[in-house]
């Protein structure tokens, strides 16, 4: 097929489709959303989100703006992760929570770092609180 990409559905499919594709579906999972409920907190149709999805359209970039607005994460959090290397100096266990810390928005990385800062803590007890 050349340069135009595979086949998907009765159009063509190109790198970037079918990687907004993939990080809808991991998003709405990760984020315990249905593709009903993003579309009533993004403001997108629940056919432009269906289509998004199974790749026979590409969104916009306002409409990933609307989408990012719906999963409540940027648009560069919408695209973290790609080409993410693991660093070698690193366990693969401290790989791992980076990869995740790169997953998170705003207010997961608050809750983790409390829960950090409360594990790092614990075994202290009540007077290094």
């Amino acid at each position: 097929m050349g340069t135009a990409g595979k086949k998907k559905k009765g159009k063509f499919s190109d790198p970037l489709t079918d990687y907004i594709s993939e990080r809808i579906q991991d998003l709405l999972m990760r984020k315990d959303l249905s593709k009903y409920r993003l579309a009533q907190r993004s403001g997108l149709s629940l056919i432009c989100i269906t289509r998004y999805i199974d790749g026979t359209r590409t969104p916009t970039l306002a409409s990933l703006q609307k989408l990012c607005d719906g999963f409540e994460i940027s648009l560069s959090q919408f695209f973290e992760g790609v080409g993410y290397h693991k660093d070698p100096k690193l366990s693969e266990k401290q790989n791992h929570l980076l990869a995740m810390w790169e997953e998170m928005d705003e207010k997961e990385r608050e809750s983790m770092l409390s829960y950090g800062e409360f594990l790092l803590h614990e075994d202290a007890g009540p007077e290094s609180r």
